[in-house]
């Protein structure tokens, strides 16, 4: 129990009541106020002196203020015990039953009063509530809306911060994705975006490395205390420098299949804010838009490069069918591999029985002066490897690789041709597909 409200000529008990007992328990024995809330029965005393429901503390005040007599009567509001309404007199004096009747209906009316206010602000907080829930289904029916129909994927995560900052009440938001395995800051809202450059945009994705690298690597999101705790020395230094509340943070991961594929994060300036869940709970809906948006865009591409690629083979396959001249069919064969692996360069190489290995009997940008040295015994390097095994061998980095041997390349794959002779494509990067397409080329030399 608090004091709540009083008369000027109590002002001064009330004052000193406060410092000396801030609270008093609510219970039968607790005190002479806890004792009538809990007991929800009037209490009245014509000399404090001799009450031994009053606590010491309360005595020492009273006794200050020269309070004799009292009557405490309980504010009931539904059968609940909401509080107590005291009186005091300086004289001692017993208060009879008729004035404590009065006191009652005085105390009835005030539980009326609060009662009331009470529940025009529950309305009040719930119409507020509404509004919001509202505000945020509208919010996210428009994100649904742009990308259900929308191509462009930087427009969806654009409105997807803007709204996430809107609705948040903050203007610090940005979405980070993961990028050769650091995370690095793909959108943002405009005041992020120039202290994000200030801060380092690029994060490693590690527990307890920074906070997006470490909500990107357990998957879970992160506020308040919890999320300061994350910050690296370097953020906690530059968030104080800007004046910024290191608590007044959320942070949750997107996800896509499973997968961490990035972070959404907001911010606030207001020292004290802390992140309610719900907002939490606002802002994984929106990163699960962002996933989707992501995921969506990837489908697509996925899907164009295979209709890219399909139409390549199937004009390339045309070609070879047309051409009976084999020099310029190799030529061809060389040239269009690079083209449909995206790659730097390629070679056919067949057995020389004399050598004991394989040379190249066709290079497509190669300089003149590698070819003659391009010569691999059956079982090294990736040509060496196709030979041998007579299936396809790759690998993504030649020079880490111990299964291939050195060659002199950063990156190569080689599948075998059943007519004797070998081809070597150079690539950055090989995948099971770009094997099946070099694949198809060899076999329609075969």
């Amino acid at each position: 129990m608090v004091p709540s409200a009083g008369t000027d000529s109590v002002a001064g008990y009330l004052a000193d009541s406060a410092e000396s007992q801030p609270t008093l328990s609510v219970g039968v024995g607790a005190s002479a106020m806890g004792h009538v809330m809990a007991s929800k029965n009037p209490l009245v005393f014509d000399d404090l002196s001799g009450e031994k429901l009053i606590t010491p503390a309360g005595r020492l005040t009273q006794q200050k203020h020269g309070f004799k007599a009292g009557a405490l009567i309980p504010l009931l509001a539904n059968h609940r015990s909401i509080g107590v309404l005291v009186v005091f007199d300086k004289r001692i004096r017993r208060f009879t039953d008729d004035e404590v009747s009065l006191l009652t209906a005085f105390a009835d009316q005030a539980s009326l009063a609060l009662e009331k206010v009470r529940l025009l602000n529950e309305a009040e907080r719930e119409k507020e509530r509404a509004e919001t829930e509202k505000e945020r289904s509208d919010a996210l029916y428009r994100v649904s809306n742009l990308l259900a129909g929308a191509h462009d994927t930087e427009e969806v995560l654009d409105l997807i911060v803007n709204e996430s900052a809107r609705l948040l009440g903050t203007s610090f938001c940005n979405i980070r994705l993961l990028e050769g395995g650091a995370l690095v800051v793909r959108v943002a809202t405009g005041p992020a975006a120039g202290r994000l450059m200030e801060a380092g945009a690029t994060l490693k994705v590690e527990e307890g490395t920074s906070l997006a690298g470490h909500v990107m690597a357990t998957k879970k999101p992160l506020h308040g205390k919890a999320a300061a705790q994350m910050l690296v020395p370097r953020a906690i230094q530059f968030m104080a420098e800007q004046g910024r509340d290191p608590e007044a943070v959320v942070i949750v991961p997107l996800l896509a299949n499973g997968q961490s594929i990035g972070t959404l994060m907001c911010s606030d300036e207001t020292h004290g804010r802390r992140f309610t869940d719900n907002e939490v709970s606002l802002l994984s809906a929106f990163a699960d838009q962002a996933s989707l948006a992501l995921e969506k865009a990837r489908l697509l591409n996925e899907a164009e490069d295979r209709e890219r690629q399909a139409t390549q083979l199937y004009e390339v396959t045309n070609q070879l069918a047309s051409n009976h001249e084999l020099d310029s069919l190799l030529e061809l064969i060389s040239a269009r591999a690079v083209e449909l692996l995206g790659c730097q360069g390629s070679a056919i190489f067949e057995y020389d029985s004399d050598r004991g290995g394989l040379v190249a009997i066709k290079t497509y940008n190669f300089l003149s002066s590698m070819v003659d040295s391009l010569f691999f015994k059956p079982g090294f390097g990736t040509p060496g490897g196709a030979f041998e095994q007579r299936k396809p061998v790759w690998t993504r980095d030649r020079f880490s690789d111990s299964s291939i041997a050195r060659s002199g390349t950063d990156s190569e794959a080689a599948p075998p041709r059943c007519g004797g002779q070998r081809r070597r494509v150079g690539s950055n990067n090989h995948s099971g597909e770009d094997i099946r397409r070099s694949k198809h080329l060899v076999l329609r030399t075969s």
